[in-house]
This record gives C-alpha cells, structure tokens and sequence, in this order.
C-alpha cells in the first residue's frame, strides 16, 4: 500500500466518516498479523464518534482472535466502491455488543484511502456482466487436456479484475501469483481484448461460506494503452447507466 501524503487522511473526523461509511456499506476487511501471517475477514460494527472508537467482528476461531490480541501489530484491508484502503493498529482490547464478543479500537491516527484511477473500480452489471473467458489445464482419461472457463466479472478497473468462479472450477491453476495467459475479456457495449492476468488474492463471496463461490482478483498484466481505453470507456458507460438508474 503507497505511503504518499496524497493517500493519508490524519483527521480524525475525516477518519470517523471514512469508517462510518465502511460500516454503513457493510465492506469486508481482510486483517493480517503475526509472524506467521495470519488473516480472517472481518467487517465494522459499531462507530462511536463520542468516544473516537470503534468495533469489529471477531474471528469464528478463539485461537484466532487469541493471536490477534497478542500481536505487535495488526494491518487492516478493504476496498469501498472500487477504493483501496488500508490501516494499522496496535492497541486491539475486547468488548461485548448485546452479548456478542466484538474487537474494539481507538481511531487510526493515519488512514489509507487510495482514490486514484489505476484502483477505482466498477462494478459489473449483474444482468449483462462482462465476461472473462480462462485456459485451464485438466487431467481427463490420463491425459492433459485444455478446458475454457467462461467466468463473471465482478468489478474492473485499469489495473485489473475481480473474478467470480464456483467451487468446482477451481484447480491448481488458482494459485497466488500464477499468471493466466491469453484470458479473452469481453465488455458489453464496448469491444473486447486479450490479455494476460496475474492472480493477486482470493476470497469467499460470503463471509460465512467459505466452500460456495470464490473472488479471484487478478491484476492486467502490460495491458497496452488500447486496452486501457476499453476499460476506462467501459467503466464510464457503466457509471453513466448507473446514474440513469439513481
């Protein structure tokens, strides 16, 4: 995550409000800790901008959240409407909201909030999603074969995609920083490319069912400036509709 002064929000009003609004959203956060690089996903479930604080989900594990509380330091990841963000805390205590065991944190003094054009994202229509079509390699009778995956994209930005895969079709080629070549991606409307993708991070659609549908995000690997004139002539015919909408 860039450390730039053009990324940090150091206000702490500023920071309440970019909190409240991850909360509002219901945004997902990845948190990472520990030698041993640990991470759950979490989520805001209370902002209190009286006492400069607020709460998270714990882990499903005790062990888990047990290790967290331990740490030296704990990293913080979300991305709201397309917007990267990051933060860490050190001082990490527990509370109890209506009876449920919640993490509670003082505000961040410095807040990542990368609003810049290589990471804002769109999201996808559900009812005329762009496409992205993937090589596989699978082992059919003793023999290796090549398989095509037609898969959703769940949202796009000039850097890269977010895509939707079932369980069944995930393999050995879904791996961390494996790079897919010659994925055929086409954008409704707006035309369509070849490119070459690389696997960056992996998570459940739903934070309860890790086994059902999983989000592969995957970074344009050299994408040509052609390419990056799609993709932004597709994601401004996607927000022109969405305002259509509003």
């Amino acid at each position: 995550m860039p450390s730039e002064p053009s990324f940090a929000i150091r206000n702490s009003a500023d920071i309440i409000r970019k909190l409240t609004l991850m909360w509002k959203q219901g945004c997902l956060i990845t948190a990472h800790f520990g030698e041993a690089k640990e991470s759950f996903i979490t989520a805001i479930t209370d902002v209190n901008k009286e006492k400069q604080a607020f709460t998270l989900d714990c882990a499903p594990k005790d062990y888990i959240n047990k290790q967290l509380l331990a740490a030296s330091e704990v990293t913080f990841n979300s991305v709201v409407s397309g917007i990267q963000v990051q933060f860490s805390h050190k001082n990490i205590a527990t509370t109890s909201i209506k009876g449920t065991a919640a993490f509670l944190l003082s505000i961040p003094e410095t807040l990542y909030w990368l609003e810049h054009r290589k990471f804002y994202r769109v999201r996808s229509p559900m009812s005329n999603p762009a496409l992205c079509t993937v090589k596989v390699k699978i082992t059919l009778d003793d023999q290796e074969k090549t398989k095509e995956l037609n898969l959703k994209i769940q949202d796009i930005s000039i850097s890269g995609l977010c895509i939707q895969i079932e369980p069944e079709d995930l393999m050995d080629d879904w791996q961390m920083n494996t790079t897919l070549d010659n994925c055929f991606i086409e954008l409704p409307e707006i035309g369509d490319f070849y490119g070459s993708l690389e696997i960056r991070n992996q998570r459940s659609l739903t934070l309860d069912r890790e086994d059902k549908t999983q989000l592969i995000g995957v970074q344009l690997i050299d994408a040509s400036p052609a390419i990056e004139a799609k993709i932004q002539r597709y994601m401004q015919l996607v927000e022109r509709e969405n305002r259509k909408k509003s």
